[in-house]
């Protein structure tokens, strides 16, 4: 999980100062077609253009917490070779607004137990995560990254899940240049 935190923003709605976050899940999926088809520009998107910067926090990098989003895409994700992977292993990212993410993310463990229903290793000493409506698991919902059958920016900005994009929406969406090796 890469936590990307964005700068506060102005909404043009009601002309106050917000601070975005977002969650990112993503990884490398197998995927019978590429979807890696152009996409609209990020004005005609949810998050206005802005010159600060974004800042990744991902505790399973070895890198400074938090780096520049451009960084750690350049040296973590290293975007610059993405583009040599084949379309099977095209990868894709949940991108997921950090308010969405914290009411309807649950987990009651199930994913760390073997076949016959023992933790395959000592599980965390904290409770599990009941979410506000009381559901005891949710993350298969956060797992499922198959390659989207509708375009990120048509997909339901309102979805608890939040959206699935390929690398190059990801990148757009949160302002990276494509062409940056390091930042």
């Amino acid at each position: 999980v890469i936590l990307v935190q964005t700068p506060p923003r102005v909404s043009v709605l009601d002309g106050l100062v917000e601070g975005l976050g977002s969650v990112a899940v993503g990884e490398a999926r197998e995927s019978s077609t590429s979807s890696r088809s152009s996409v609209p520009s990020l004005s005609t998107g949810p998050l206005p253009p802005t010159s600060l910067p974004s800042y990744a926090w991902d505790p399973d990098a070895t890198v400074p917490l938090p780096c520049r989003l451009t960084y750690y895409c350049a040296n973590v994700l290293r975007v610059s070779v993405s583009h040599t992977f084949s379309d099977k292993l095209a990868r894709y990212y949940r991108v997921i607004p950090a308010a969405a993410y914290l009411e309807h993310f649950a987990s009651d463990r199930v994913h760390q137990r073997g076949s016959d229903g023992a933790f395959v290793h000592a599980p965390p000493e904290w409770p599990t995560i009941v979410n506000r409506a009381g559901s005891t698991s949710t993350i298969a919902h956060y797992w499922d990254l198959a390659p989207p059958k509708t375009p990120w920016h048509l997909q339901d900005a309102a979805s608890p899940w939040g959206r699935v994009m390929d690398e190059h929406a990801f990148l757009d969406f949160f302002h990276v240049p494509r062409t940056q090796s390091q930042a």
